[in-house]
C-alpha cells in the first residue's frame, strides 16, 4: 500500500488494524527480486533466461534445475 493510503486510514479510522494482503506482498517481492535479476544479468550473462527458476518455489522445479540459482548466487561474492 502506497504511504499515502496508509496515513488516510490511520487519519480517519484510528481504531481500524491495517492488513496487508498476502498476495500483493508477494506481488511487490516478486517484481523487487526481478528487478535486482534484470541489473545483474548486465554484467552476469549467465542469469539470462533464468527468471522463472529465481520466481518459482524450489520444491515446485525438478532437482536438476533447483541446484542452478544455487550454483549461481554461490558462485560470486
Amino acid at each position: 500500500m502506497s504511504p499515502a493510503f496508509i496515513s488516510g486510514l490511520e487519519k480517519h479510522f484510528p481504531e481500524a488494524h491495517l492488513t496487508f494482503d498476502k498476495f500483493y506482498v508477494l506481488k511487490i517481492l516478486n517484481e523487487a527480486v526481478d528487478e535486482v535479476r534484470r541489473q545483474e544479468q548486465q554484467s552476469r550473462p549467465e542469469l539470462k533466461r533464468t527468471r522463472h527458476i529465481w520466481l518459482k518455489k524450489t520444491t515446485r522445479i525438478s532437482r536438476r534445475i533447483r541446484q542452478q540459482p544455487w550454483r549461481l548466487s554461490r558462485s560470486r561474492s
